[in-house]
């Protein structure tokens, strides 16, 4: 009879649970996220490790914008050992990773949505992650720029001649938008900036000009207007419309995007158009160009602001058919038949054709002259080649020297382990001096190496010299420096890290200490090799190293080869109480 009862307890429990968790889905399907936080919290109280009930509550806080707070409770949910869940929570991790600026985290747990296949939903909307966060299967990679309001994503930097000023625009577009609308985004906006309208268009779907308001993004073409997208974005943000017209949409969104207002005679210039339709615009926009639908929209939202405020507008905005405006706008016929009156009685001046003689004259002499400076201009550029082909040479040439030179120092150092019979010592050294000399002979014939393998290289150096002469050494990365992105010359810190082996502490039995320290600073990328030697003789080259003065030289023909700013600075710490060598040298990062 007692174990009957504690059955009957253990049904009822299940039971119970059971309902309180379809609730909960309730509660989810009917997009009440709140709802599901405030009654999934309670229940995780009593069991803390439901992965099902955490992933449930990680999807609503994602669901809430709140991305943060979603990430413990989707973890969690990963672990489920059912497929869907598991799924889901890998799908949601991704979108909130993202959100959060973690790309890294944000793809392999898209990847591992798709790659698990549980629901056929939560594939498709893996996949659609991936389109709309571009890390599907283009071959470009994005370079991420972030200013303090937008994260800009440049599918190719180098076609744009000022990137800061472009970024600078449209962070001002921003911030008039959120005092025009009196909003925020949820998050940093995401903005891909596109070169190449076919591969916006494959990628998307669309054309480089569109926003993903659930998702804060936008991809705009490079050379489109700096609000457009962006007073897209926040209007719907803002104000969810349900039913678009692109007269209305385009309108809107030009009307707040600018600060200037269009005057009906500019329109009509513009547009070369005796007579207009507005009704039949709005109705059928694809039978017209782009830029008309846009430029009368914008007009149009400007004549109707003068028939009501900026409340009607919106709600305008929301509903954009004839049938809600004529609603709104009581007068509507007849304020469209006076904008359309008004458009046909404006007198477009006729053009002086007698000018186009003059201007025809002027085009051939200017012709004659951009001709005369192209030759000329051909030959500077031609005469400038082949002296950036001396300076190329002048460079491998100089690094055919530094190479063997490097390597000469570390044979010399295995010679003296073998003359000293440490022959364990001697094998370690090998051991590590063959994998030294496999990266320098990799990156022996490229210019620019990433940071990464020159720190990598300088670590082997120094764990190759330690077991010689026994010293202490520490290598210092700046925080949120980025090695594996970041370009250099090729051994542009080494040699001076050697120096500071070889003539800094080579002569202290055990007391030696150097310290390598790499960070940046502005825009610059400074490097310190500090030691507590016996101090630098600036004055005689060749009793510091072959490799300094070969390294001088290297540095002076960077500068004039690539325009770039990197200076060398070396500070003699002597006195009283102090010894040895400070080399700083300040690197440029921007080309």
């Amino acid at each position: 009879m007692k174990n009957l009862i504690y059955l009957l307890a253990l049904i009822i429990s299940v039971s119970v649970y059971g309902q309180e968790r379809d609730t909960i889905s309730q509660l989810f399907g009917s997009r009440n996220y709140q709802g599901v936080v405030t009654v999934g919290l309670e229940k995780l109280k009593n069991n803390p490790e439901d992965k099902n009930l955490n992933s449930l509550i990680g999807r609503a806080y994602t669901a809430l914008d709140e991305f943060e707070t979603a990430l413990p409770y989707l973890e969690k949910g990963t672990s489920s050992k059912t497929n869907w869940v598991k799924a889901w929570s890998h799908a949601y991790l991704g979108e909130s990773y993202f959100m959060t600026g973690d790309f890294s985290n944000a793809k392999s747990h898209l990847f591992e949505t798709v790659f698990i296949g549980a629901t056929t939903n939560s594939v498709n909307q893996a996949k659609d992650f991936l389109n709309s966060f571009q890390m599907n299967q283009l071959s470009f990679k994005w370079t991420v720029k972030e200013a303090k309001q937008i994260r800009f994503h440049f599918q190719d930097i180098s076609e744009l001649e000022n990137p800061k000023e472009y970024m600078k625009e449209r962070e001002m577009k921003y911030k008039l938008l959120t005092r025009k609308l009196d909003t925020l985004p949820f998050k940093i906006i995401d903005y891909f900036v596109w070169n190449d309208l076919k591969t916006g268009f494959d990628a998307t779907g669309k054309f480089p000009h569109n926003a993903k308001p659930n998702l804060c993004i936008i991809n705009d073409y490079v050379d489109n207007n700096p609000g457009h997208a962006l007073s897209h974005l926040f209007l719907e943000i803002n104000y969810h419309p349900t039913i678009k017209k692109a007269l209305i949409d385009e309108g809107i969104a030009n009307y707040f995007a600018e600060n200037e207002r269009l005057p009906l005679e500019k329109v009509k210039q513009k547009l070369l158009l005796d007579s207009i339709s507005l009704f039949d615009i709005w109705q059928n926009p694809f039978n017209y160009h782009d830029e008309t639908v846009s430029i009368l929209g914008a007009s149009f939202i400007q004549y109707l602001i003068k028939s009501g405020g900026n409340s009607q507008l919106i709600n305008l905005y929301k509903n954009q058919t004839i049938e809600n405006a004529g609603i709104i706008y009581p007068q509507l016929d007849e304020i469209i038949k006076n904008y359309e009156k008004e458009y046909s009685q404006i007198k477009v001046k006729e053009k002086d054709y007698s000018l186009l003689y003059i201007g025809a004259i002027i085009i051939f002499v200017s012709l004659i002259l951009w001709l005369f400076f192209f030759i000329k201009n051909n030959q500077l550029k031609k005469r400038e080649l082949r002296k950036r082909e001396l300076m190329q040479m002048e460079l491998r040439a100089i690094r055919a020297q530094l190479n063997p030179h490097f390597l000469f120092n570390t044979l010399n150092s295995i010679q003296h382990l073998i003359s000293e019979n440490k022959s364990d010592e001697a094998n370690e050294y090998i051991s590590m001096f063959a994998g030294l000399m496999r990266k320098v002979l990799v990156n022996s014939e490229k210019v620019l190496i990433p940071l990464e393998e020159e720190i990598k290289l300088i670590t082997t150096y120094l764990e190759l010299e330690k077991l010689r002469f026994k010293f202490q050494y520490s290598i210092d990365v700046g925080k949120n420096l980025d090695i594996y992105n970041i370009e250099i010359p090729g051994l542009l810190f080494q040699p001076f890290v050697e120096n500071a082996v070889i003539h800094g502490i080579s002569g202290m039995k055990s007391n030696g200490i150097i310290d390598f320290r790499v960070f940046q600073q502005d825009e610059f990328l400074i490097c310190e090799i500090e030691d507590n030697g016996k101090g630098f003789e600036k004055d005689n080259s060749g009793k510091n190293g072959k490799g300094i003065s070969l390294t001088e030289r290297r540095i002076q023909i960077i500068k004039e080869q690539y325009n770039s700013e990197l200076s060398l600075d070396i500070i003699d710490k002597h006195s009283d109480s102090l010894s040895g060598t400070i080399v700083k040298i300040k690197y440029s990062l921007e080309k």
